[in-house]
């Protein structure tokens, strides 16, 4: 009997494995299916005026804080960045350990703005000029505000619109976003904010790898635990020796 349970064990021990694996191939691949479409310009449609302003409203984006360097976020990866032709960097950090965050860093000061907002779902950030721009994927709508936080316009967008990966500017001057993790589990978000000067030089602007590998860590641990979950109900043993105690107990009573 015990070496048909352990038999038992192993097979699902392998069968959990096979299906763990399973589950990060089937997200790697539907990850690389995401491509941007559009242009953040191409096929809006501007709201009506009153439908803005309770959207607005609703959304309660606010500005945080307005004090704060850069270095102060080095725990958040981001999964969106612009950069205007000045230098100024829009950064939007979404990930499922922290709040929605949309940072806009002064090249001239180094003062990092940081907005948020009561959004559902996930969201990009762009730059329109001096304003910002934030892509709400649930809803498929685009917001528009000043730095002042103060609402410019909200459109209609298309579902496929998707955030830079890489910008040039008129100086030659190039600013990409990347992973060097040769394995990782989280593809919607980057650890590596990288500029590249016209002349090749390499700097790095952006660095959250130890929020990073925090991340990974904690997706990969939950993974864990919700894979064995059935397999410790199953095969518990203080609830096996809870169950043959009472079964022993009522066969006391019989005799």
């Amino acid at each position: 009997m015990d070496k048909i349970i352990f038999l038992k064990v192993i097979q699902l021990r392998d069968a959990m494995k096979r299906l763990f694996f399973i589950c990060i191939l089937t997200i790697v691949f539907l990850h690389t299916l995401i491509v941007p479409a559009h242009a953040w310009h191409d096929n809006i449609i501007e709201r009506e005026k009153n439908e803005q302003i309770q959207t607005w409203n609703n959304l309660n984006f606010k500005i945080v804080a307005d004090n704060k360097k850069i270095d102060d976020y080095r725990n958040y990866p981001f999964n969106s960045f612009d950069v205007s032709e000045n230098g100024d960097l829009l950064i939007g950090i979404d990930s499922s350990v922290s709040r929605k965050r949309i940072l806009y860093v002064e090249q001239d000061s180094g003062r990092v703005i940081e907005y948020s907002c009561s959004a559902d779902g996930t969201i990009y950030v762009n730059l329109n000029e001096n304003n910002i721009q934030v892509f709400l994927v649930r809803g498929d709508i685009i917001i528009e505000f000043t730095k002042a936080c103060e609402l410019i316009a909200i459109y209609d967008a298309p579902a496929d619109t998707q955030p830079l990966k890489e910008k040039v500017l008129a100086t030659g001057d190039r600013y990409y976003s990347t992973n060097k993790f040769k394995f990782h589990i989280d593809h919607m978000n980057f650890p590596l904010l990288i500029k590249e000067s016209a002349n090749g030089e390499q700097s790095v602007v952006y660095n959250a790898t130890k929020g990073f590998i925090i991340g990974e860590i904690s997706v990969i641990l939950l993974g864990t635990l919700i894979l064995l979950a059935p397999l410790f109900i199953i095969f518990n043993p203080v609830a096996k020796r809870k169950k043959k105690s009472v079964t022993n107990k009522k066969a006391n009573r019989r005799f």
